[in-house]
């Protein structure tokens, strides 16, 4: 089989899985493994349906003949800090242009000035007002809007940690990623008593959304639907609430990929929640105060698929 060519057919599938060899996978190098986890990122879509590919790997034959192919990775010991905590000694922010664009004058893309938490609320309750309205003019006509379940509102921050290497994890597993051939990448240092939620699992994120809920059914109707094949009530965190009690918010690597993507059931609401627009690794920060970074980045470049410093930018 042409190894380019994606199997496109149930028997194929299972014939490119057997193919595996789970004792070459003991010996990757990180970097391929982290390749590999970036070009799974890459496919999630939370805006519309399965693909083939999601429909054949997802059949139930061939989801337990990845079980050992995924247990052999996961004894690889470049993968031994995937179910680790934030790592704060080794944070990483990356800015990038966008198409055409030249990187924006000013060096850091963040200063700590505060969260416009008002005008996140704002902006969210004015989508679902809309996507209310919408549904009751024509309840059948499908609209996507904003997928994600970030915090993303002005003065908010993401980074993922710096591995031997390569800058930031950011740099490639990003999903819906706009970045190109290059990339600012930025070292900061973390508060030493910051106050981070940890996603490590679904019931983590569960528990998150159950304890500071803000219900998105409308603006989230058709996209979640889309990704999960479930019509039901949407829920995802009230993050100017979170922001209350803790000072960022990280999802390990197996937080992710065991978690992004599906229904996750609620326990105290009638109702679900999905992982939407993360990344493996991401700390989102809800209070800016929490970082320092620092004004000199290093540039990154990507050639042949892969990401090498070049000099501070």
């Amino acid at each position: 089989m042409n190894r380019h060519r994606s199997p496109n057919s149930l028997p194929e599938v299972r014939a490119a899985v057997k193919s595996v060899d789970l004792e070459r996978l003991d010996l990757m190098s990180e970097v391929d493994i982290l390749d590999s986890l970036g070009y799974a990122v890459d496919f999630a879509r939370y805006w519309q349906p399965p693909d083939v590919d999601d429909i054949l790997y997802a059949a139930p034959e061939v989801v337990e003949m990845l079980a050992p192919i995924a247990e052999a990775v996961l004894r690889n010991p470049a993968c031994s800090w995937w179910d680790d905590p934030i790592d704060p000694e080794h944070q990483r922010m990356i800015a990038y242009p966008f198409g055409n664009e030249t990187f924006p004058e000013s060096t850091a893309p963040y200063r700590s000035q505060g969260v416009g938490w008002g005008e996140w609320r704002a902006h969210l309750e004015a989508g679902e007002a809309r996507a209310q309205r919408q549904y009751r003019r024509d309840p059948h006509r499908a609209i996507s809007g904003e997928w994600w379940s970030t915090p993303y509102a002005v003065g908010v921050a993401q980074t993922t940690r710096a591995r031997e290497g390569l800058g930031a994890l950011q740099l490639i597993a990003e999903e819906d990623t706009l970045i190109g051939d290059e990339a600012r990448v930025w070292a900061l240092s973390v508060a030493e008593r910051v106050r981070v939620y940890e996603i490590s699992a679904p019931d983590d994120w569960a528990r998150l959304v159950d304890r500071y809920p803000l219900e998105v059914t409308a603006s989230k109707r058709w996209d979640w639907y889309n990704t999960t094949g479930s019509h039901q009530r949407w829920f995802m965190p009230d993050w100017e609430a979170v922001a209350d009690d803790y000072d960022a918010v990280h999802v390990s690597v197996t937080g992710y990929l065991g978690s992004a993507g599906i229904a996750i059931p609620l326990e105290t609401r009638d109702g679900a929640t999905v992982l939407a627009g993360w990344g493996p690794d991401a700390t989102w920060w809800l209070d800016p105060g929490a970082l320092r970074i620092d004004d000199v980045p290093v540039l990154w470049r990507r050639d042949d698929e892969r990401w090498f410093p070049t000099s501070q930018a």
